[in-house]
């Protein structure tokens, strides 16, 4: 989400990897920029608050925290990400 960095916009994933020190190698592997919380399987904190059954799923929460988005389409979150941050203009 390069084209995002000077937006208020923020990433954050949910990994459910059993292995830390594995889960730590692909994200250092894979250059990610953006938050990330390993939760260890499926069933951690994060997964059970949002609602993540399937993976991927994206949430795209409005400024005020509500969700307006809940689902596995990440083309579908990004079109709706710009759309939000259009209307903050």
């Amino acid at each position: 989400m390069q084209r995002l960095k000077d937006k208020p916009f923020i990433l954050i994933g949910i990994n459910t990897d059993s292995d830390k020190d594995d889960y730590r190698k692909k994200r250092a592997e894979a250059g990610m920029t953006w938050y990330s919380s390993w939760q260890g399987s499926g069933n951690g904190p994060l997964c059970q608050e949002y609602k993540a059954r399937a993976f991927p799923t994206f949430l795209v929460l409005d400024a005020q925290g509500i969700i307006r988005y809940r689902g596995h389409s990440g083309e579908e979150a990004e079109e709706l990400v710009d759309k939000l941050l259009s209307l903050m203009k």
